[in-house]
């Protein structure tokens, strides 16, 4: 998942708006992956989903002016 996020972020040259960093469970292992995109925290993200959530999630984010 984080090879197809960085990818994207690639592709899109927002290197200087997204951090993707890693990180164990976020507390919440049982839940499946999660991703947090500013303050939210989204639990059990499909990994064969993520470019649809990179689309759904965090580029309306970062249209927002949310830093994900």
């Amino acid at each position: 998942m984080a090879d197809t996020f960085e990818q994207l972020i690639r592709e899109r040259n927002l290197s200087a708006r997204v951090e993707l960093t890693g990180a164990f469970c976020m507390d919440q292992c049982s839940m499946g992956a999660s991703v947090r995109v500013g303050e939210r925290v989204y639990r059990g993200v499909d990994p064969r989903q993520c470019r649809q959530f990179f689309e759904d999630e965090i580029m309306p984010a970062l249209v927002q002016g949310a830093q994900p």
